[in-house]
C-alpha cells in the first residue's frame, strides 16, 4: 500500500498546483463536494450496500478530505476567498456528520485563512522586527542627483527591493506551459511572471542608455565601472536577477564596440581590470 500511497501523494500535489490551467476553484470544490456525498448503485443490496459503505465510500470520503485540506493549507491564494464560507458550511454539515474529528481540523484551517484574509490589510503593514534595515546611503544634494552620485551599494539594495516585491509575487501556476509568452483579452496570464521581465528589460536599457548618452569616452568609462559595482553589489545580496539585467546591458552591440570607452585610462591594464571584475561578477 506504500507506494499507492506515495503515487496519491505526488498526484495530489500536481494536480492542486495546476488544476488552475483548465478550471476554476469554484469548479473544483463544487466537483470535490459532489465526490464526497457520492450516492451507491441502485442495484445494491442492504448488505452489499454496508460493504459498498465500508470497502468504498469512506475510502472516498477520506481522500477528498485530503485534497481539501492539502488545498486549504498549501494551495489556497487570497482571490480564493469566496468559496471558503461555502467549503465551511459544507464542513460544518456534511463532513461533520459523517467524518467528526476531520471536520473539526478542516474548519480550524478555514477559519484561520478567513481571520487572517480580514486582517490582511492591517499585517500587510506590520514591519518585520526581527532584523534591522540598514541605514540608506544617501546622496550629498537631494535636490539634484546624478547617477554617479547613487552609491552602488544604495542603489543595488534599492533595485533589489523592487526586484523582490515582483519576484515574490509570481504563482507557480505562471510557470506552467510557459503562460509568460500567451496574451489573453484579460491580460491576467502570468502577469507577475511579465511584470518582472519588464522590468529587468527596464533595468536593461536603463543602464544602456545611461552609458550610450555621454559624449565623452572618460564619462561613459566612468557609469560603466558604476554600473559594474551594482551589479557586484546585486550578487552579493542574492539578487541574480538584476545582476544579469546588468549586465546584459554590456553585451549590447552599440557598448560593445565602444573601444575608447573600454580603453580609456592612463593605465594600459584598465580595461582587462574592469573585464574581470565583470567575470567576477558572473561566475
Amino acid at each position: 500500500m506504500l507506494p499507492f500511497t506515495l503515487l496519491d501523494m505526488n498526484f495530489i500535489a500536481t494536480f492542486l498546483l495546476t488544476y488552475r490551467s483548465f478550471c476554476t476553484t469554484e469548479e473544483l470544490i463544487t466537483h470535490l463536494q459532489k465526490r464526497y456525498t457520492l450516492a451507491p448503485p441502485e442495484e445494491l443490496t442492504m448488505e452489499e450496500l454496508e460493504i459498498w459503505v465500508e470497502k468504498k465510500l469512506k475510502l472516498v470520503r477520506l481522500r477528498v478530505f485530503n485534497v481539501l485540506k492539502t488545498w486549504v493549507e498549501n494551495y489556497y491564494y487570497q482571490e480564493d476567498y469566496g468559496v471558503l464560507e461555502s467549503l465551511r458550511q459544507f464542513t460544518i454539515t456534511v463532513i461533520r456528520d459523517t467524518l467528526t474529528f476531520s471536520a473539526e481540523q478542516l474548519e480550524r484551517l478555514i477559519n484561520m485563512r478567513l481571520e487572517r484574509d480580514n486582517q490582511y490589510e492591517m499585517k500587510k503593514m506590520i514591519s518585520n522586527n526581527n532584523s534591522i534595515a540598514p541605514m540608506p546611503v544617501l546622496p550629498r544634494n537631494l535636490k539634484r542627483i546624478r547617477l554617479l552620485d547613487v552609491d552602488s551599494v544604495e542603489l543595488a539594495r534599492q533595485l533589489t527591493i523592487i526586484d523582490f516585491k515582483l519576484y515574490s509575487a509570481i504563482r507557480p501556476i505562471e510557470c506552467l506551459d510557459k503562460a509568460w509568452s500567451r496574451d489573453d483579452e484579460t491580460g491576467k496570464t502570468a502577469s507577475n511572471i511579465k511584470a518582472s521581465i519588464l522590468f529587468c528589460n527596464q533595468v536593461t536599457a536603463w543602464v544602456s542608455d545611461s552609458i550610450l548618452s555621454q559624449h565623452e569616452a572618460k564619462k561613459r568609462a566612468a557609469i560603466l565601472k558604476h554600473w559594474v559595482q551594482v551589479a557586484e553589489r546585486c550578487r552579493t545580496l542574492g539578487n541574480f536577477n538584476t545582476c544579469m539585467a546588468i549586465l546584459s546591458a554590456f553585451d549590447n552591440s552599440a557598448i560593445g564596440r565602444l573601444k575608447r570607452t573600454w580603453e580609456v585610462s592612463k593605465k594600459k591594464k584598465k580595461r582587462s581590470a574592469i573585464g574581470a571584475r565583470i567575470a567576477n561578477v558572473i561566475f
